[in-house]
């Protein structure tokens, strides 16, 4: 069994989420930085993790000035490894790729990418 990558887009309103599986990055969607969207992803990352024959959640995410920070802890409660990378390396990776265009749910979908 594997892990369930998961790359978490984090903005103060809105966590644009996204997973890697088989080589390939899928968006599954975006989320209202609060408990609603966090119970929200929950059903979602239970679903792909049943789907995709997944042991564990493992959730990267972009530190983001504190805006990370609560679902981080919701994550870490739910038992799902957590990673906050630093954000000038993530960069630079995302550059390596050729990648030049920048949205919250490209983001997300390299952060997935990044987590493997």
């Amino acid at each position: 069994m594997q892990k369930l990558f998961i790359g978490v887009d984090v903005s103060k309103n809105d966590l644009d989420v996204a997973y890697y599986h088989n080589g390939q990055s899928f968006f599954i969607g975006k989320y209202p930085n609060n408990q609603t969207g966090f119970d929200n992803i929950t059903k979602d990352l239970e679903s792909k993790k049943q789907k995709t024959n997944s042991a564990s959640i493992f959730i990267v995410m972009e530190p983001t000035g504190g805006y990370e920070q609560h679902f981080a802890y919701f994550a870490f409660q739910n038992k799902w490894e957590v990673s906050l990378p630093n954000p000038g390396q993530f960069r630079n990776w995302v550059k390596g790729t050729g990648k030049r265009a920048k949205t919250d749910k490209q983001d997300a979908m390299m952060l997935a990418k990044y987590s493997c």
